[in-house]
């Protein structure tokens, strides 16, 4: 049996009609994307109704040129209120590792996968409501 095969226009310009029904714009992606024409994109895009709840994006930083490159899920809480990825209690625990295997902060990309808002719809204390920290008992 054959792979389908998915015209990438025409399931683009669905999700075109699909955004403009909702009363969004499509990704604001740069024709020659380049990470700081991404990271203005991302700023300004309004695709999904994620922004809404987030303080700010949460892009990524470090060297287009780095030999390591960090990716994670999505920003959490710490990450939210800083703007910069990689800085709550996974941050830290990355941090240590890194420092184990001396590779300087300085020569890596950190950046996040697919999401780049916090989405705890409420949050209390730092914790998504609903949810608990990490390694908490139930």
């Amino acid at each position: 049996m054959s792979a389908a095969v998915i015209p990438v226009k025409r399931t683009a310009s669905r999700r075109r009609d699909r955004l403009k029904a909702a009363g969004r714009k499509p990704a604001p992606v740069p024709l020659r994307p380049t990470l700081p024409k991404l990271r203005d994109a991302v700023k300004e895009c309004r695709a999904c109704p994620l922004w809404e709840r987030a303080t700010q994006a949460v892009f990524g930083e470090g060297v287009s040129t780095a030999r390591v490159m960090f990716v994670g899920e999505q920003p959490g809480f710490d990450e939210d209120l800083a703007g910069k990825p990689f800085v709550g209690p996974s941050g830290k625990l990355l941090d240590k590792a890194r420092e184990q295997a001396n590779i300087p902060r300085a020569e890596v990309l950190s950046v996040f996968k697919l999401i780049v808002y916090f989405c705890a719809s409420r949050v209390s204390g730092g914790v998504a409501a609903g949810t608990r920290p990490y390694g908490a008992r139930s």
